[in-house]
């Protein structure tokens, strides 16, 4: 089985915002890197999910409330009127 490589190179143009050419010279300056390697380094590194910040998973700690008396669940255009006034719709 013979297997081919596939090398691109894509030349372009980009204008960046002035906060993120000081962010590449930064990581120009660190890292001892030219400017092609200082943003294909930031580019590689956004897309990596090790890079993004660790957040704590959200969780609904559900609670029973109950039925309110005077109010039909039955009949939701009746509790519609009921709550919110003849004018809901």
């Amino acid at each position: 089985m013979m297997h081919i490589s596939h090398n691109i190179v894509m030349r372009t143009t980009v204008t960046l915002d002035p906060d993120v050419a000081t962010m590449v010279k930064t990581v120009m300056k660190r890292y001892g890197l030219t400017f092609k390697e200082a943003l294909n380094k930031m580019i590689r590194a956004a897309d990596t999910e090790d890079t993004a910040p660790t957040q704590k998973k959200f969780k609904v700690r559900a609670k029973r409330l109950g039925e309110r008396s005077g109010f039909n669940f039955s009949d939701i255009g009746t509790l519609l009127d009921q709550i919110e006034g003849p004018f809901h719709k």
